[in-house]
């Protein structure tokens, strides 16, 4: 479901530039194409825009989508069971049982809902698209959506899903409150009843006495102010609601229409035979509804979802483990899906990765680990890392995860106390030792216990010649410091021992099952399964700079990497944007930023924003980001006081002014040196006609913020981080003359600066 509004402000692709709908999006640029902008509803702060989605080709564009369903049992679809899922937090009856979303969906099957009190602020035009029915665009008139008020609406149908022969006119009417949900309808408008048309909300909770067969294809249609005369009713009864009258005609096999009367609470039932008449005395008081038995229109199936629903695609269909997917939906690959180990509540359900391939298949991925110094194997420096957070001893001191791994090389844990509830059968992949399969006897990994397991080899890492020819036999939790599976004494034919100080002994993975360093030597990128990643591809793998990256890889393309600047422990290590081919590359990004106001640009009001935390007065008013940026327009900044780690080298370069490329001589911006620097320029982005020669030194804080510059400050200035929103101006000048040359009708003005080492 989407919605349209009508309203103005700038295009946008980060939070501080935000517009108030996709509707004000287009306006301004009128090629956007459909995708996820930011948006901000209330058009006050930024601080609460949001990511959204905006459908720019439909029925003109310009439509947010405020929601994204699906059903819990679209298979059986008239069951009591379905339901759409999840739903906005509108108001509705306690009753309602499925979850609620507030989050704003960033596709068509991303199955959420913005809150619901920002609808209004979005327009009130809406759209409805689904792929199991007609599409409908409608205008408010007395009745209307998002102000949930009951009346007239005005819809026409944008696109026939169904056959138009077997389609009717376009509802006329909303409800904002039939039992469980809204409802469109028409006076005397033949639904379909009820689950899905025009996006109808509802619950059903009864067993038929029909048949399984018959059941797939019994759907009901309404009329609303007509009824039949009860004279040769079946029978009938007290009924709360519409859905408990329809419940009622569905469980009885006779039962072919019904009356409902909401007023009296009454629902009567009738075989074959009778016509609906209308009654026009009831046209004008609410809750008079006839139904009838109607056979499917024949929908083929949901094409907005990829897989089945309850196949762990989304939250909300999580699946209780890798295993219990697998063996509903025998056919799904290896990857990551939503489980929910404990089976309740699915508020708590996770992301997992699955090995849906290895010896069957329907293997839920609970840690995957790395070595601390696996070049000297043996060394007592030596250890896995990260570890789970089982019982272990206190020295033990490698960092420790409760975070699910999303694959193979992504060192995490899933939280030891769950493993149990996934199952006992074990399977341990290393891409430097055989990999095994454990069913538990008397000794257990995921108990804790102590005694035999029944492990078998699997897969040979290791040549047969040194590996040995039986597998483990036995599992000791806790020798030392950590657990180990040995054959009979644990440290005389230990296969895996996983050790996790590294103070002390060393993290034994020996296939011949002796205690010894018969590990794999010479792999690239050492861990627990059989595939090879590059420095900089995870968090124990950091790397110090883009520039360290390039140098020991230098195929390395452009991208996000894990850097570490400062060299130590990796927990602080963190992801950056690394430029691998501008003037050789090797650049850390350090800081994206757009404009407060680009198209006013020598405007007081205009300014750069975010801005990194160095130092500058305390006037400057824009926001201050300590956080990575993740590409050129994630408009965001490294902590400053890292800066003079990746290099003293700067890389500026802009959409709107020529780039620079400056070596530090007296004066430096990483080292916030006031003095002399020596810049090229490294593109031009203003005509070479229109560009001076680059700039030879660097200030920095005149007054809001520091400049590149050549003589005189403000007669030669070529940049100039102004961040105070009420005096000066960010100039960008190409002409290094401080004045307004900066290049026009940028739809996305914006800077990057960039570091490395000389």
């Amino acid at each position: 479901m989407t919605i349209e509004q009508n309203t103005s402000p700038p295009p946008v692709s980060n939070h501080h530039s935000a517009v108030t709908s996709c509707q004000t999006l287009l306006k301004q640029s009128p090629a956007t194409s459909t995708g996820v902008y930011w948006i901000d509803p209330d058009g006050g702060s930024q601080a609460n825009a949001f990511k959204a989605y905006c459908d720019m080709d439909t029925n003109a564009g310009g439509w947010t989508l405020v929601w994204s369903y699906s059903f819990t049992n679209y298979t059986h679809f008239n069951d009591d069971s379905n339901a759409i899922t999840p739903r906005p937090n509108w108001p509705a009856k306690n009753e309602g049982n499925v979850p609620i979303s507030t989050i704003s969906p960033l596709n068509e099957t991303d199955y959420n809902a913005m809150n619901f009190s920002l609808w209004k602020k979005l327009g009130r035009q809406f759209l409805i698209k689904s792929n199991i029915n007609n599409w409908l665009m409608c205008q408010p008139v007395t009745g209307s959506l998002v102000d949930w008020q009951k009346g007239d609406v005005n819809c026409t149908i944008t696109k026939y899903v169904a056959d138009p022969g077997e389609s009717a006119s376009a509802p006329s009417k909303f409800s904002p409150y039939i039992n469980y949900g809204p409802m469109f309808h028409s006076t005397c408008f033949t639904l379909i009843f009820p689950w899905d048309i025009f996006a109808l909300i509802w619950a059903f909770l009864v067993t038929p006495k029909i048949s399984a067969e018959e059941d797939r294809g019994m759907f009901f249609r309404i009329e609303e102010n007509a009824c039949l005369v009860d004279e040769n009713a079946l029978q009938s009864e007290n009924a709360h609601s519409l859905l408990t009258c329809a419940q009622m005609c569905r469980r009885d096999a006779s039962c072919k229409r019904a009356n409902f009367l909401a007023n009296k609470g009454t629902c009567s039932l009738f075989g074959e035979g009778q016509q609906a008449k209308k009654l026009e005395r009831f046209e004008k008081r609410d809750g008079y509804f006839y139904v009838k038995k109607v056979v499917s229109p024949g929908i083929s199936g949901p094409r907005g979802q990829s897989i089945p629903l309850h196949s762990g695609s989304t939250q909300h269909s999580a699946g209780h483990s890798c295993l219990t997917l697998l063996s509903k939906y025998p056919t799904l690959m290896s990857g990551v899906y939503w489980i929910d180990p404990d089976g309740g509540s699915q508020a708590n359900a996770f992301k997992a990765y699955c090995d849906m391939e290895t010896d069957g298949g329907g293997w839920t991925l609970v840690w995957s680990y790395s070595f601390t110094n696996y070049s000297h194997f043996t060394s007592k420096s030596n250890a896995i890392t990260p570890r789970p957070n089982w019982p272990v001893r206190p020295e033990v001191d490698v960092p420790i995860s409760t975070t699910p791994p999303s694959n193979e090389t992504d060192y995490n844990a899933i939280n030891f106390s769950l493993w149990k509830q996934l199952g006992r059968q074990v399977l341990i992949k290393s891409n430097v030792n055989n990999w095994l399969v454990c069913h538990s006897g008397n000794g257990s990994l995921v108990d804790w216990q102590e005694g035999d397991v029944n492990c078998k080899i699997i897969k040979l890492v290791i040549d047969s010649s040194i590996s040995f020819s039986s597998a483990p036999s036995e599992f000791s939790p806790n020798r030392a410091y950590g657990p180990l599976f040995f054959l009979s004494t644990p440290w005389g034919s230990t296969s895996y021992y996983f050790d996790g100080f590294t103070g002390n002994h060393w993290p034994t993975h020996d296939p011949s099952g002796s205690n010894r360093p018969n590990q794999k030597k010479n792999v690239w990128q050492r861990h627990n399964q059989n595939t090879s990643s590059t420095p900089g591809s995870n968090q124990h793998s950091a790397v110090t700079s883009c520039q360290t990256l390039l140098k020991q890889s230098p195929a390395t393309s452009t991208g996000v990497y894990w850097i570490d600047p400062d060299d130590g422990s990796r927990a602080n290590a963190f992801k950056a944007y690394c430029d691998m081919d501008t003037d050789g590359g090797g650049w850390t990004l350090v800081w994206s930023y757009s404009f407060t106001n680009y198209n006013h640009f020598n405007d007081d009001s205009n300014a750069v924003t975010p801005i990194p935390n160095w130092l500058v007065t305390n006037t400057v008013n824009v926001p201050v980001s300590t956080t990575p940026p993740l590409n050129e327009t994630d408009y965001n900044a490294i902590n400053f006081s890292l800066w003079k780690q990746l290099g003293r080298q700067v890389l500026i370069k802009s959409n709107i002014n020529n780039w620079l490329v400056c070596q530090p001589v007296t004066g430096s911006l990483v080292d916030w040196q006031n003095g002399d620097v020596n810049c090229k320029i490294t593109k031009y982005v203003a005509d070479r006609s229109e560009s001076a020669s680059a700039p030879s030194k660097f200030l920095p804080n005149t007054n809001y913020g520091p400049m590149f510059y050549s003589s005189g400050r403000w007669n030669s200035t070529f940049y100039y981080f102004n961040s105070y929103t009420a005096k000066n101006w960010p100039t960008h000048d190409p002409l290094g003359r401080n004045k307004p040359n900066q290049k026009k009708n940028v739809l996305d003005p914006h800077g990057n600066i960039f570091i490395r080492a000389k």
